[in-house]
């Protein structure tokens, strides 16, 4: 298994940003997890317009406390999970009063252990393909492509150089480029593996 690496610098972070009150990274934080906390809502039981709701409802909880969010105290998306809950938690609360399924419906939610893709130290595919799109949107379709292909996916470089027709430069710099912005903007809130060294990396 691959080493992981955590860069401590926080000058250009998702997380850094959002917290000075800046607005396109808490669009971008946003876009990133709202598909998680969709799937996680929708697996705790909810239907789509109340998971939905339970979406917007964690978002408007996690920019109003961003502040107050320390990553000695448990994984960015560990936190991401117990808001989901427990606002899903709350609404079947809310109708327990009306039928018993409800309140079953509720204390199971309450037993419910934390999904993998809350705790894993690996960040999670649907999570970092997302981050990939969101964070190079300035740059044209197939170089997204290229690295969500190597970053996301693990495809050989060679396989994927054929597969768009590009030099396997192209593809270490699309992928270099892919990494460091990942870590860069996501840093505090994921950590990343080290990715495999280019023949050119090795030779020197």
């Amino acid at each position: 298994m691959s080493q992981l690496y955590h860069d401590e610098s926080t000058s250009s972070t998702l997380l850094h940003r959002t917290r000075q009150g800046n607005r396109l990274a808490q669009e971008q934080i946003y876009e990133i997890y709202c598909p998680l906390v969709y799937q996680w809502s929708r697996g705790v039981g909810l239907g789509h317009d109340d998971a939905l709701d339970n979406v917007q409802q964690v978002f408007i909880k996690l920019f109003s406390n961003i502040a107050s969010y320390d990553q000695q105290q448990g994984r960015f998306r560990h936190w991401l999970w117990r808001m989901t809950k427990n606002f899903a938690i709350d609404q079947f609360r809310k109708r327990q009063r009306d039928d018993a399924f409800h309140r079953e419906v509720a204390m199971d939610v309450r037993s419910m252990d934390e999904p993998a893709s809350a705790t894993s130290n690996r960040i999670p595919q649907a999570v970092a393909r997302r981050a990939i799109e969101v964070l190079m949107d300035r740059y044209e379709g197939r170089t997204r492509e290229i690295a969500i292909e190597v970053l996301v996916h693990g495809r050989p470089a060679a396989a994927v150089a054929q597969q768009f027709n590009v030099s396997l430069g192209a593809v270490y710099t699309n992928r270099s480029r892919a990494l460091k912005l990942l870590r860069e903007s996501l840093n505090e809130l994921e950590f990343f593996p080290v990715p495999e060294r280019s023949p050119s990396d090795t030779s020197s």
